[in-house]
């Protein structure tokens, strides 16, 4: 999901000059003519890693376009990770016949001559084509079943993103479930205040931090090695959330800004927006025993999808479970 509500199409090819016209005049004029957003990986501005951005354009790719020609093992990386989340693929090829046996068993598309590699594409012909399939894929089904999340390899790969597009489009009320919240008090306080200032309601359901024993229980059940270090981040995140509180009085909002103490293990980390005035967006991290929650895989479910009202439900039922904190 990003900012621009149009659907996006994902391209997986080489970026050699050959393929030049095949992508420029035929592939992205064919999605701009349908009003379609249409990238390659080598046309962004990308933040941290090359591989992390191309797992983010795929997750969120309502369809992928792989131009398999030369069988380039990029490509082919990219397309199998495709698959792997059930994506919507349409293939391009100069020479359907000689693609793998595993991927002969898909419809792609032959454009130009097989046999004589030299002769002229018909760039224009070819955009045709591909509009005329996309359009029957728009025309036959969604782009995507709503109960299948949206998958973020990594839970870091939602900072800057997704998280601050559902931060900032709630209107009424937020819930923050896990065992803290850290790294989101530090990179998007600002954005916080605001939504407590526009009259947002926020509440915070953490692991007691004042409760060293149950939190060394959970380090042991996530195994992880440093104890000690799990204790500072949750009383760090606490000092936040008190830090922020201290904000909220300066600017009159503090009624707006609830927090919770639970000693439960908790199986995740979960984000709430506007739950229940709009069943709304869930974001999910389940907690592994292999990964720090950085690592571990995000799950976006849309609203009012049968699986965002169960985790709706559950983080509700937790938080009514839990005591609330009173700041002196």
């Amino acid at each position: 999901m990003t900012l621009d509500d149009r659907p996006f199409v994902y391209v997986i090819m080489p970026f050699s000059s050959k393929f030049r016209n095949v992508y420029f005049s035929s592939i992205k004029t064919a999605c701009e003519e349908l009003n379609l957003k249409c990238e390659r990986v080598d046309e962004q501005i990308i933040e941290g890693t090359i591989i992390d951005r191309i797992y983010r354009n795929i997750t969120d790719a309502d369809l992928i376009i792989a131009e398999l020609t030369e069988h380039n093992p990029s490509v082919y990386y990219e397309l199998g990770y495709s698959r792997a989340l059930r994506k919507r693929i349409i293939s391009i090829s100069r020479d359907i016949n000689s693609l793998p046996f595993d991927l002969s068993t898909y419809q792609a598309l032959q454009y130009g001559n097989p046999k004589d590699p030299n002769e002229e594409v018909d760039y224009q012909a070819l955009k045709e084509n591909i509009k005329n399939i996309i359009e029957k894929t728009i025309q036959t089904a969604h782009y995507r079943d709503e109960n299948i999340p949206i998958v973020y390899p990594a839970s870091r790969l939602i900072q800057g993103g997704i998280f601050d597009e559902l931060l900032k489009k709630s209107e009424v009320e937020i819930i923050f479930c896990g065992i803290h919240f850290q790294w989101s008090l530090s990179d998007h306080e600002e954005y916080i205040l605001e939504k407590l200032e526009s009259g947002v309601s926020i509440d915070y359901v953490i692991t007691d931090p004042t409760k060293p024993s149950v939190i060394e229980k959970i380090a042991r059940m996530l195994s992880i090695s440093e104890e000690n270090e799990l204790i500072r981040e949750c009383e760090d995140g606490f000092r936040k959330l008190e830090r922020l509180y201290r904000q909220t009085v300066e600017r009159g909002c503090s009624q707006n800004l609830n927090v919770f103490f639970t000693d439960r293990e908790p199986l995740g980390r979960y984000y709430l927006f506007d739950h229940n005035h709009h069943n709304g967006s869930v974001l999910a991290t389940p907690y592994t025993f292999e990964l720090r929650s950085s690592h571990s895989p995000t799950y976006l479910y849309k609203a009012r999808t049968d699986v965002a009202r169960s985790y709706i439900k559950s983080c509700i039922k937790l938080k009514e479970s839990s005591k609330k904190y009173q700041f002196s």
